[in-house]
């Protein structure tokens, strides 16, 4: 597969860290619709529910793609995370890159200032609050949506395709040129076959391991732990409900994991050197 300059993505070059991906998931807009079990979004509604312009379910630029609620006339109650997520910055750093009123008026964060909805803490507040509240929408982790069994809505990419968010999907995303630089980001990646709200999962370690009461023994502990969740690891995701790392972005967890150094000697070098 070939990719083109906006597929490499990257985050700040930072000396004493090093960032190595571990897995994938991806953000889900789940609904609770009674008898309703599939639902098709846009970025634009997406970011217009959240911001309070669509309010009935059976808004026009709802039911032009699902025709099938065209008589739900039914108040959309708008669901967020209340409290400081990973989620909510994955979100809204998807808005954000899509919708101009949405990065005016809300921008990308952790925290946000909602202008609609009700918070609940945490993912499983999501779920919990969901599943009680009958014409409700929630973003989550797609992880808690496959746990449950609930539903998640195909969002439109920007190759034009509705991709409903499951493992395949969310691997598939991952597959690109990983590079450092600031704004490191997946969500909306040119795939055709991809769901556009993802985002890799990562293990931060400091570059050199001789700190503290660190030892050489320890240092190596740490390498071949961080070395089997890269590789045998990555059997374990999907029953974990989380996507594999594809190759793309194992090569750049090994290339990472390579630079860690104890006494500035990489430490693969150090493991065919000692036996202990």
């Amino acid at each position: 597969m070939d990719f083109g300059a906006s597929d490499v993505v990257d985050f700040d070059d930072n000396e004493n860290l090093i960032y190595i991906p571990t897995c994938l998931s991806a953000v889900a807009i789940t609904y609770n619709i009674p008898g309703f079990p599939l639902l098709r979004l846009t970025p634009e509604i997406i970011a217009h529910i959240y911001l309070g312009n669509i309010r009935y379910w059976n808004d026009k630029q709802i039911i032009e793609l699902n025709p099938e609620i065209a008589s739900l006339h039914e108040e959309i109650v708008v669901i967020h995370r209340q409290e400081s997520s990973g989620t909510t910055y994955i979100f809204s750093d998807y808005l954000s890159n899509l919708n101009t009123d949405w990065k005016k008026k809300i921008g990308r964060g952790k925290s946000l200032s909602w202008p609609v909805g009700m918070g609940a803490k945490g993912n499983e507040g999501i779920i919990t609050r969901i599943m009680k509240t009958p014409f409700s929408i929630a973003y989550v982790g797609l992880e808690y949506t496959l746990k449950n069994n609930l539903p998640a809505a195909a969002i439109k990419n920007n190759q034009g395709f509705f991709i409903k968010p499951d493992l395949e999907s969310v691997s598939v995303t991952g597959n690109v040129r990983v590079s450092l630089h600031k704004d490191f980001s997946i969500t909306n990646i040119s795939e055709p076959r991809g769901y556009p709200i993802t985002s890799f999962t990562w293990i931060l370690v400091q570059k050199e391991q001789f700190y503290n009461k660190n030892t050489r023994h320890h240092t190596m502990g740490l390498y071949n732990l961080l070395s089997w969740i890269i590789t045998y690891g990555q059997f374990y995701t999907t029953e974990l409900f989380y996507a594999p790392l594809p190759g793309y972005a194992k090569d750049f967890a090994m290339e990472q994991l390579n630079l860690l150094t104890y006494k500035h000697q990489p430490l693969y070098k150090i493991e065919s050197r000692y036996s202990d």
